[in-house]
């Protein structure tokens, strides 16, 4: 069994906690890379040349540089945590995985975060910008479906300097780490988790296999790591980040100007059976939360330090009772200019919990609906029929709130019967605010394994994602048990007909005043 490492270079079980964060005073933040070449800690940075990086035995510590590759074809890439996929809504999404790590390794190595996707970089400038930091680790976010262009720099800079040790942080490799060495023979390691989880033993750990949870060419590793206590470093390190909140990044198809993602919890105690957090049979990213008074402490250091008075909160579910009210009551009273959206769970929401949200600044909540459908509901593991649904629609919308409602079609069951019942929940509740796209499972998931023995989902990478799949250029690549892929496509078009308006209509933040818009 892998030990995992520690600031002090001894061992200790895997996915527990890694030490104590040093003091904020004599912690050195990590820096954006932009035209200025980094300053080492306790020795200069030699200038920039063709020897490439110096080796890390001559350094008081390691250089780690994080990439968040470039856009797709133009398209916009979604990469962080859970979600990986193309946003061709043209949202601009911070990997603030990223910013957590940075935070997580300060004090233990150089770390600079080159975002080429919200900066729209080409890979020239790309590898232009990590040669300038002579990396000694390169950590590198990915898409299943599109690794070998997420990983053209990193080839490109190991081809040059092959001492760099290359790690790829990508949840949709779960399981899946043997066929990627072998297609990507100079990846040196796959992180199996949350990316921040790696910091500290990256930093401290020479050998990439001493790690645990980190997979290596012909040595797997079964576990997953995740952040046990999100207390322990609970605020990402903007200063890591470009400065492009309300530029770069943004969120217009959510209706978030800043772009800002902010999470005060990550996992999830429920088990849809299609999510990439509680739908994998092993469950490893359990419900955690941080304490309400450092996401206030967030919250006040958006404003004054950066200006940012909006946030989208990436929580799998902000509902949770006891916690999104708590922080909200929080926000009432001590942030009031603030404002955000959020995601709920129709079941667990209540007038009382939504009254608190809106005191606090809640603009949107979206719900997790999928289907109008209850057998399809109770196959998936929802845990909500549509009778929660309907009374968390209306108690939203009650509270002043906006009601938003996430829909996907294309369940193994799903026939016209369940589809037209989705299509009548809509149009009986009218939401103002509807997001929908067609399945497609991540293939770690109960859904997909069910979905391929019965032969019902293309088991190829390139079309397990439901933002890159072959339905986007006019193909769907799944079915149900009941419907062709043309009866899908039909069911697409006139989706997408009967809700132009929902789908369009994104929540407009004006502070002191809410209001909805077409994206």
């Amino acid at each position: 069994m892998r030990a995992v490492c520690t600031l002090h270079g001894k061992f200790q079980e895997p996915l527990s906690t890694q030490g104590s964060a040093p003091s904020q005073e004599s912690q050195e933040p990590a820096k954006t890379l932009g035209e200025v070449v980094p300053q080492r800690r306790r020795k200069s940075a030699k200038s920039l040349g063709a020897k490439g990086p110096e080796s890390s035995s001559n350094r008081d510590i390691p250089r780690i540089l994080l990439l968040n590759p470039p856009r797709y074809r133009g398209i916009t890439v979604v990469r962080i945590w859970r979600s990986e996929y193309l946003f061709v809504q043209g949202n601009q999404i911070p990997p603030m995985d990223l910013a957590y790590f940075a935070a997580a390794a300060r004090g233990d190595a150089e770390v600079a975060i080159v975002d080429a996707n919200a900066e729209n970089l080409d890979p020239s400038a790309t590898l232009e910008r990590v040669e300038r930091f002579r990396p000694d680790i390169i950590v590198s976010k990915g898409v299943i479906n599109i690794l070998e262009h997420d990983l053209e720099v990193p080839r490109l800079y190991k081809e040059k300097f092959p001492e760099v040790r290359l790690v790829l942080s990508c949840r949709g490799t779960l399981n899946r780490e043997e066929k990627v060495f072998t297609e990507f023979p100079f990846l040196d390691a796959v992180a199996r988790g949350e990316v921040d989880a790696f910091a500290k033993c990256l930093a401290n750990t020479r050998s990439l296999s001493e790690i645990s949870g980190m997979c290596t060419p012909g040595e797997p590793d079964p576990v997953v790591r995740i952040v046990q206590d999100l207390n322990e470093h609970p605020i990402p390190d903007l200063q890591a980040m470009p400065r492009a909140w309300y530029q770069h990044y943004r969120i217009p198809y959510f209706g978030v100007p800043s772009g800002y993602f902010l999470t005060t919890s990550r996992g999830c105690p429920y088990r849809c059976t299609f999510c990439m957090v509680g739908g994998i049979t092993e469950r490893p990213f359990t419900f955690r939360k941080r304490d309400p008074e450092n996401v206030l402490e967030e919250v006040r250091m958006l404003e004054k330090d950066y200006g940012i008075r909006d946030a989208y909160i990436f929580d799998e579910i902000f509902t949770i009772p006891g916690h999104g009210d708590r922080i909200s009551e929080l926000f009432a009273s001590s942030a009031p200019s603030f404002r955000f959206i959020c995601e709920g769970k129709p079941d667990l929401v209540s007038p009382a919990m939504l009254d608190s949200l809106a005191k606090g600044g809640c603009t949107a909540v979206y719900y997790g609906l999928e289907s109008g459908d209850d057998a399809i509901l109770g196959n998936i593991k929802k845990g909500h029929h549509k009778g929660h649904a309907r009374d968390a629609i209306r108690w939203t919308r009650e509270a002043g709130v906006l009601a938003g409602a996430y829909v996907m079609l294309g369940f193994p069951g799903e026939s016209w019967s369940s589809y037209l019942q989705t299509l009548e929940f809509l149009l009986e509740t009218k939401p103002e605010l509807v997001r929908y796209d067609f399945l497609s499972p991540y293939s770690v998931t109960e859904l997909y394994a069910e979905m391929r023995r019965k032969g019902l989902v293309d088991p190829d990478n390139r079309n397990t994602d439901r933002r890159i799949s072959r339905h986007f250029l006019g193909d769907v690549s799944i079915r149900s048990e009941e419907l062709s892929a043309t009866a899908l496509r039909g069911m697409d078009f006139l989706f997408r007909r009967v809700f132009a308006d929902e789908l369009t209509r994104a929540p407009l933040i004006r502070h002191g005043a809410l209001d909805s818009q077409s994206a």
